[in-house]
């Protein structure tokens, strides 16, 4: 199995932060982050077609719950949805693994409609190698 079919499916399995009677929403948060930050930088590299594989080796994570009400849910007003500029309008929810580039790097999506949060995990630094010329 290909990184890029493992990580779909380890960010297609997130179902948000849930609380247990052992764990806080935010401790369970943590532990499935980590799971993805090791596939991310650990488990090879994400192919772009035939031409490029990206090798990660620093990455962010951001969580937002949308319906929470503030000091029970987490709020991150980072989340580049949620920072100033939609406010007053519906964004859509991105599809699993949507890349969105911006000046901090590049978001990788993971976030449901059905869950009412949007997460992303910030590629921060990452190599890249042209799989033709087999340079980077």
């Amino acid at each position: 199995m290909s990184n890029n079919t493992r990580l779909f499916k380890l960010l297609d399995g997130f179902n948000g932060a849930k609380e247990t009677q052992d764990k806080s929403k935010e401790q369970n948060l943590l532990e499935y982050f980590e799971q993805i930050a090791q596939e991310m930088i650990y488990g090879g590299y994400i192919r772009v077609r035939d031409d490029y594989a990206i090798f990660i080796s620093k990455v962010e994570f951001y969580y937002h719950e949308e319906e929470a009400t503030p000091g029970e849910g987490i709020i991150d007003g980072i989340v580049y949805h949620r920072d100033g500029r939609f406010i007053n309008r519906d964004v859509p929810y991105f599809p699993i693994m949507t890349l969105h580039s911006h000046w901090s790097g590049f978001d990788i999506a993971f976030e449901k409609e059905s869950g009412h949060y949007r997460a992303s995990a910030l590629i921060r630094q990452y190599a890249v190698l042209d799989l033709k010329k087999g340079c980077s």
